[in-house]
Order: structure tokens, then sequence, then C-alpha cells
């Protein structure tokens, strides 16, 4: 399988010609921002690579963000001579999502805000017991449910990592709270409590937000069987070789690092210039 042996960097506010060629799958071997997981990942090249020109910063993030023709991927981290410190630019790496793996995503995930109409579709591969989720919840995501509740559609998949003992249980509790109580509370109570899950039954937390078939409910979270959400969120996951959680994808584009709000915001820009020109949607396909 193709893969791409170079990193691009968003450095330089000068346009830059990149040239991908064929190799082999190499691995990441390096912690990424303090996120939920450390450890050897291959990225694998989804389609044939060719030569793309890639902007400035922001330009960069929004174009490949909303043309469905633009390809760029990037397979480990700068390393500068001289020891000098590596921005988040310099790490940062988009992988274009399939149509195929990003409709599957849309089918399975949690909407936590917005709707098929929104601008911006945000899908995020999440644990919620991973404190780097718990942030991103509360720092980014919060954020852009109340600025744009509309205008950003927000995803949620469970990607519940091994050794965090109650992300398993607790993936399974969001599967068997079902249509009563409403997603983004539930995410919100969950993150809040995050450092005590486990030690309160999941049931006494879906009963503060909404009535609940008690009974349904502790049949459901008692069985042995993962639910078949967790299991296609888990094998996506693998398949796109998320490096850990958070792992957030935008308009079909998956990001090595949790976007900022910044990021967002530009491609609500772009998108907006997008529709000045009469171009459609390519979240709304």
């Amino acid at each position: 399988m193709s893969c791409v042996d170079l990193t691009i960097s968003f450095e330089s506010q000068a346009s830059e010609s990149v040239r991908f060629g064929e190799g082999c799958r190499r691995s990441i071997t390096k912690s990424i921002g303090g996120r939920g997981e450390s450890r050897a990942v291959d990225v694998p090249v989804p389609q044939p690579l060719q030569e793309e020109r890639v902007g400035s910063r922001l330009e960069a993030l929004a174009t490949v963000a909303l043309a469905s023709s633009a390809i760029i991927v990037s397979i480990g981290f700068v390393v500068r001579s001289g020891g000098a410190p590596v921005t988040r630019e310099e790490r940062l790496s988009l992988l274009k999502v399939s149509d195929k793996d990003w409709n599957e995503a849309i089918s399975i995930a949690d909407e936590v805000s917005g709707s098929s109409q929104s601008d911006v579709s945000i899908i995020v591969f999440t644990d919620l017991q991973c404190p780097a989720c718990k942030s991103f919840h509360d720092d980014v995501v919060s954020v852009l449910v109340e600025r744009y509740p509309s205008e950003v559609r927000i995803m949620y998949l469970p990607f519940p990592l091994p050794y965090h003992a109650e992300a398993l249980t607790a993936a399974k509790a969001t599967e068997c709270i079902g249509a009563t109580v409403d997603r983004q509370s539930w995410y919100d109570l969950m993150y809040a409590k995050q450092d005590s899950l486990g030690k309160k039954s999941y049931l006494a937390y879906a009963q503060e937000l909404s009535a609940i078939d008690s009974v349904g409910f502790e049949r459901c979270i008692s069985s042995g069987d993962t639910s078949l959400r967790i299991k296609q969120s888990m094998a996506l996951g693998h398949r796109l070789a998320v490096p850990g959680t958070p792992s957030v994808a935008i308009n079909r584009v998956l990001f090595s690092l949790p976007p900022k709000l910044r990021d967002v915001d530009s491609v609500l820009t772009a998108s907006a210039r997008r529709d000045d020109r009469g171009e459609a949607n390519p979240t709304q396909r």
C-alpha cells in the first residue's frame, strides 16, 4: 500500500510545492499533544497522491476542509536542527476521509448539536474517561454549541481506550440511555463527572436528566455484549488510523491534532465565501 514519507509544514506564509511519492507504511511513535494515547500508528494512504500546492496556514486548513479534491497527508513530526521547539502547525497534518467512511461515520454518530444542513460538520472520536477529551468538550465543543447552534453540526463517536477502566462501560451506558435523554446534556454530565465515573451507577446519572426505563437500562448495560455501534465506531477509527482521543474530523478531513476554535472559525469563513460563490457545501452531499 502507498504511503507518504514526508511531513507538510505550515511554517511559511508563502505557497510551496510538495511532491508526494510512493513508499512503504511508516509508524508514528510520539505522544500527540498530550492526548489520550501514545503508540505506533500505521498511516495508510486512501488513494493515489499527486503534487499539491499548499497555501498559507489558515487558508490551507480552510481549503482542504472544504474542497473535496484536496488531499494533504502527513506521517510524522518536523524535527528541527539545533533543537528548536516544534510548533503546533508543524505537527498538524490532515487526512482526507473518503465519502464512504464519512457517510458511515455520520450514520452511526451521536448528534450533539446542529443538523445535516449545518455549514460545518465535526465528528469526534471520543473516550468519556479521557482527560484530553474532557478538555476538548469543555473548551471547544461547548463554545461551538453556544456560538454556532445551527452553523456547526457536532457528532460524537465512541472510541473507548483499553487502559481506561470505565471507558467501555461509559460508552455502553451512552448506548443504553436511548432517545429519552438529551445527548448534549449526557455528554456534559459525563465529562463533568469524569473523575468519579464508576463510583456511581450510570442509571443514577441518567435519572438526573430524564425519566428512563430502569429495568431496560440495567439489562442493557449488564449485557456482556458490546453494541454494534461501538464496534462499528472502533473499526472505523482503526481503519482511519486515528492516533488516540480525541480525534477530530471537520468536513471530511481528519486532523492529527484536535482543532482549535480558530481552525473552525477559518472553515466557517471559507464556507461563507463558498456560499457567496454559489458553490455546493461538501457536508450536505
